[in-house]
């Protein structure tokens, strides 16, 4: 199934009446990512006027019982014969479109209600969509999704080496978080024994500015992996403070008297993933 239509279920964002000239129900679908389709179904369905809410309801009828027949599709696939590369495929997808199905619901209730919930439910499937044919086009889920993080590398090598096989942002995040936190800890105490030698004065000072940003840091750890865990917006926004502390630290110190460095650049990219991945949890 074309994760277009589920893209398309995203003009439940705006509710946008045009009034005057032209074709406003071409007008509106020119605002998705595919006005085509967009459009052909709203007419299609009698649609006159430039009301987001109608034509996503449209989509949705033709959405969700597309989902439900590649649901089922997928499950007659699996009573078959098929090779194990397959069979793990379509196993996964099933997984996926079992899903998308119970969210088919949540998208129509959230169009006749709170267009919030429906972007957001909309963005999954449509997601999910891709992540099956990724699988099923023998590509790398874990590697897909960390692709669309700052340092693809740094959180495909962790995903893989977690033995996550799917494209779980959560359970990215916490692997990622689980290479992060001892390093924060490790770092802060590096800190306080570079404290109790002789420095001179100015990377004292660094040094000192860099013990209160990790002591912080430290802290924040422990708000990242709750949010990651629940609430992502808070472990977006403190893991994006980790990164911007890390950097703060580096800065300070005079040119190329930095001890922190490594450390320091380990810890920004770390908690750039991080945010990343629960950027795309919301």
């Amino acid at each position: 199934m074309s994760p277009k239509f589920f893209v398309l279920l995203i003009v439940a964002v705006s509710f946008l009446v045009v009034t005057q000239g032209g074709d406003p129900v071409a007008d509106m679908c020119s605002k998705t990512p595919y006005p085509d389709l967009c459009t052909s179904i709203g007419k299609a369905a009698g649609i006159k006027e430039a009301d987001a809410r109608e034509i996503g309801l449209a989509v949705h009828g033709k959405a969700n019982p597309m989902a439900v027949e590649t649901s089922n599709f997928i499950k007659q696939l699996l009573k078959q014969k098929q090779d194990p590369p397959v069979l793990n495929s379509l196993k996964y997808c099933n997984d996926l479109y079992d899903t998308m199905v119970i969210l088919m619901g949540s998208i129509r209730a959230g169009l006749s209600g709170n267009p919030k919930f429906a972007e957001q439910y909309a963005n999954s499937c449509a997601t999910e969509a891709d992540y099956c044919e990724v699988v099923t086009q023998g590509g790398d889920p874990v590697a897909d999704m960390c692709s669309k993080t700052p340092y693809p590398d740094l959180c495909t090598s962790i995903g893989k080496a977690a033995g996550i096989k799917e494209a779980d942002a959560r359970e990215i995040g916490l692997a990622v978080h689980g290479k992060a936190n001892p390093m924060a800890v490790e770092t802060s105490n590096f800190i306080k024994q570079l404290l109790k030698q002789k420095q001179d004065p100015p990377v004292l000072n660094s040094l000192k500015y860099c013990n209160d940003l990790y002591d912080t840091m430290v802290i924040l750890m422990g708000s990242i992996r709750a949010g990651l865990s629940g609430n992502p917006k808070f472990a977006e926004q403190y893991a994006n403070s980790c990164a911007t502390e890390a950097d703060y630290c580096e800065g300070d110190f005079p040119p190329s008297k930095s001890p922190l460095t490594d450390k320091n650049k380990a810890i920004h990219d770390h908690c750039a993933v991080m945010a990343a991945l629960a950027r795309m949890l919301l």
